[in-house]
């Protein structure tokens, strides 16, 4: 489980106690830990959820066994087979009803823990699960879909209830108003969502979302954004390509809002989910798009996709720069670490994202904040640690010669993670047959499509346009 707010403090906080434990603090020095001194990772990880929970909570953590905890209520599974059935207004009454009210809301916290958020995921399954218990008649896709509408309520309220300072009933009352019609399955609840109309579509047995933005005269443009990421990356993108092109932006499998299955992440599966999201959506050939992982998918895309690709434009793009076999090796570690490794991982790795001379760079890091305390959940955990050790522990640079579709490559030249100006400009430019390559950025950090906006489209725009 995760707390629900994880701050920089929070996380000075949990570095100091996993040093004063004499615990390593850092991915690198995890990954040292357990390749050198042949750490158990599975006590590693105790030791680190420890310490860190005991830091942050002010409190000892202790492995006190499994505790009795209460049912959820039943006004909420009724709400699941309510939504389920008719989707009327008596859904949000119950749902208001059971977490507004002091006794329910003690129920939920109890059931999940006062200082921790349900997932989605996790309240979702718990509650189609009760609903086809109480109505055996429910088939699995209506419980699970309406289980998803009832979670996504109750986290927002859930959030509300824990902010309110005064009377509770009566804070929440008039704060109930801020949260968002709910989207089926669930969308941003704190972060701030597209302006676009949030769509769903279900491929093989995983719900996507994406957005279909435009309808200009241009090839259809697939827009892929970066590891662990959402669709929100590109929001100042997108209207200015849409002036020509019909432009999608799918969330990956495991990342995003959409679903998050239990199982290995890869490129290779995103890259299969791409191609069956343009099956489902019946576009035979498109222009693809994308920047860090979604650059890494792009090339992929000119490598493997002929037949789907027309032309591709691909900037900052992992995976086919350098290794570095320590960080992939304690990627894969990681992976089966505690929560705590994640935040801690990503406290210290999201500084690098953006220049610090970009005036969006505090919001942009809000958001993401945000974002990640919304979604976060073992699926997430697992797909991000283990896409992270792909993408660092091996590189598609030796293949670009083999990349067919024309080329856009875009790279700013303050882009150094694992020497990513370097190999683009120097190994991948040069390598790759038909290619333009561009690198003239005011800004120039990894996340150029949202510090260079414009100058991303106004390249890429002028590339298709020829």
């Amino acid at each position: 489980m995760v707390a629900s707010k994880i701050t920089k403090t929070d996380a000075r906080k949990v570095k100091k106690a996993l040093r004063d434990a004499d615990l390593p603090c850092s991915l690198a020095a995890v990954a040292k830990k357990v390749r050198d001194e042949r750490a158990d990772p599975a006590e590693l990880a105790r030791d680190i959820d420890a310490a860190a929970k005991g830091a942050v909570a002010k409190r000892p953590s202790t492995d006190e066994g499994p505790k009795k905890v209460a049912a959820l209520p039943d006004e909420l599974i009724a709400a699941v087979v309510e939504r389920a059935k008719h989707g009327d207004a008596r859904v949000n009454e119950a749902i208001d009803r059971v977490v507004t009210s002091r006794a329910g809301y003690r129920v939920m916290a109890k059931r999940f823990g006062a200082l921790d958020d349900p997932t989605t995921e996790t309240l979702a399954g718990q509650l189609a699960a009760g609903a086809r218990r109480d109505d055996p008649g429910l088939d699995r896709d209506a419980s699970l879909r309406a289980g998803e509408y009832v979670a996504y309520r109750t986290q927002g309220l859930m959030h509300l209830m824990r902010r309110s300072a005064g009377p509770m009933r009566d804070w929440l009352k008039k704060s109930l108003g801020k949260i968002a019609p709910a989207a089926n399955p669930a969308g941003p609840v704190n972060v701030t969502p597209t302006a676009y109309t949030q769509r769903w579509v279900k491929v093989g047995r995983t719900w996507l979302r994406y957005i279909d933005v435009g309808a200009g005269p241009g090839e259809p443009i697939l827009l892929v954004h970066g590891h662990g990421s959402l669709l929100e990356e590109y929001e100042a993108l997108v209207p200015l390509l849409a002036k020509r092109h019909r432009v999608i932006v799918p969330d990956l499998p495991g990342c995003g809002y959409s679903d998050k299955p239990a199982r290995r992440y890869s490129v290779g599966y995103f890259e299969k989910t791409l191609v069956a999201l343009l099956d489902a959506l019946q576009i035979p050939r498109c222009i693809v798009m994308g920047g860090s992982l979604g650059g890494n998918l792009t090339l992929r895309f000119g490598l493997n996709q002929h037949a789907r690709t027309s032309e591709i434009v691909p900037w900052a793009p992992a995976g086919w720069i350098g290794t570095d076999d320590l960080l992939a090796f304690g990627a894969r570690v990681a992976r089966d670490l505690g929560p705590w490794m994640f935040w801690l991982s990503y406290n210290e790795q999201k500084d690098a994202w953006y220049s610090e001379d970009w005036p969006g760079r505090t919001e942009a890091l809000r958001q993401s904040d945000l974002f990640r305390n919304e979604v976060y959940c073992e699926p997430y955990h697992r797909a991000y640690f283990e896409i992270a050790a792909e993408q660092t522990g091996r590189t598609l640079a030796p293949r670009a010669a083999d990349v067919k579709a024309p080329t856009l490559l875009m790279c700013g030249r303050h882009d150094d993670a694992l020497g990513m100006w370097e190999t683009v400009s120097t190994v991948l430019a040069p390598t790759i047959p038909d290619c333009v390559f561009e690198s003239k950025f005011r800004y120039g950090r990894h996340s150029l499509a949202a510090e260079d906006t414009e100058q991303v489209a106004k390249y890429a725009l002028g590339y298709l346009a020829r």
